[in-house]
């Protein structure tokens, strides 16, 4: 359902909002009203502030490119809490809303994989490792860097020493 009403929830940024009316956002708004502890009323209102924020803004000669395009963005306003704190809320939830679920479909298929290639030959530490190694594949390892890492962490139990011959 969040997913449907995905478009809906940029009627609330900023370089959006001035040409939208509240009934544009109506459902957005009915979808997370557990969220938002005001009535509808209240939230209405406090988007016609909102909006009414950047129209005025607009005519003091702000150019619209330069209004906040992403929920981040529009959170960074100072007086967005204190003007509309239902508003900010319903920002806060856009701005982390999944954009898809790929990420973790493919850390699922990662771990089939894994499990498949070496069901019973290790142990869940291991298991967990390997995962996360292939889920992120895409990065850089310095080898050099690993190898100081885990001869740092403790000291060994034999001490090899090369002692020179002298003939």
């Amino acid at each position: 359902m969040a997913l449907k009403l995905r478009h809906f929830w940029e009627y609330i940024l900023p370089f959006r909002c001035c040409e939208k009316q509240f009934e544009d956002v109506m459902d957005v708004t009915s979808l997370y009203s557990s969220d938002i502890d005001s009535d509808v009323d209240i939230v209405k209102g406090e988007f016609e502030l909102w909006k009414k924020k950047w129209i005025m803004e607009e005519w003091q000669k702000v150019e619209p490119n330069q209004r906040p395009k992403t929920a981040v963005e529009a959170l960074n306003e100072p007086e967005i809490k204190l003007l509309s704190p239902n508003i900010s809320k319903l920002l806060n939830i856009f701005g982390v809303l999944p954009v898809t679920t790929a990420t973790s479909e493919r850390s699922f298929s990662t771990l089939r994989r894994t499990k498949t290639y070496l069901r019973s030959t290790m142990g869940e530490d291991r298991l967990t490792g390997l995962s996360t190694m292939s889920i992120h594949r895409s990065r850089d390892i310095d080898v050099a860097v690993i190898i100081d890492r885990l001869a740092a962490r403790r000291s060994r139990r034999l001490s090899f020493i090369i002692e020179t011959l002298t003939l």
